[in-house]
């Protein structure tokens, strides 16, 4: 839902955004991946910074020195899997903390792929390198 009501408001208020097969973002809010009530904020990478009327926002999203990423292919369920999996990664290399919020980017998605089996989602999850 929340794409739709973005993508109409980027229609109405004739906002150009970049055309690319990874131009959909998602950013997570929620410090553990959870499964309903998720706290998600849904973006498109545009031309131009551009002023909105709220809720929406243009803004520049921060990089991030060091990130996790994982490539999923296939339906959108293989998502929890990969987060538990990368859950589990970080147990066994407790060098690497979660260090701010999770994105996802859909490299292909049901805007550029007939089957839902050729979807490819990244995950990213920025990191910090412990020492010691």
């Amino acid at each position: 839902m929340l794409w739709k009501e973005l993508y109409q408001y980027v229609r109405k208020n004739h906002i150009e955004i970049l055309k690319q097969n990874n131009n959909n973002i998602a950013i997570y809010y929620d410090e553990e991946h959870k499964e309903g009530q998720v706290d998600i904020e849904v973006c498109f990478l545009v031309k131009h910074f551009v002023e909105c009327s709220t809720p929406y926002q243009c803004k520049v999203i921060k990089g991030v020195q060091t990130m996790a990423c994982v490539m999923v292919r296939g339906s959108y369920q293989n998502l929890n899997l990969a987060y538990q999996s990368f859950a589990k990664w970080l147990e066994d290399n407790p060098q690497y903390q979660m260090n701010g919020l999770s994105r996802q980017i859909c490299h292909r998605d049901y805007t550029n792929e007939n089957n839902e089996n050729d979807y490819l989602t990244e995950i990213q999850i920025p990191v910090h390198i412990m020492n010691g």
